[in-house]
């Protein structure tokens, strides 16, 4: 049997990963991140913190962060972990 040879794309696998539907999934998945630590600071007895979901085009990828927007988000996220645990929970 002869060996199977792969030849891909860079191109078009470039395309892909910045996407209009990788971007909206990306999306999708960082504000689920960010409503679960959102309810962990609460649970922890934080008052009002503010997580910012945000979605990025570079020069090969589409990227997805969540950002602390306010100090009490800036304190559960310090002292609770809640975006590492938030990020744990989502995979």
């Amino acid at each position: 049997m002869s060996p199977v040879k792969i030849v891909r794309n860079n191109s078009e696998i470039k395309a892909l990963l910045k996407s209009q539907q990788v971007q909206d999934l990306l999306e999708e998945r960082a504000q689920q991140i960010a409503q679960d630590a959102t309810e962990r600071s609460v649970k922890a007895g934080a008052q009002g913190p503010e997580f910012r979901p945000t979605v990025i085009v570079g020069k090969s990828r589409a990227r997805a962060s969540v950002l602390t927007a306010n100090r009490e988000a800036r304190l559960a996220s310090a002292v609770e972990n809640v975006l590492v645990q938030a990020l744990r929970n989502r995979r």
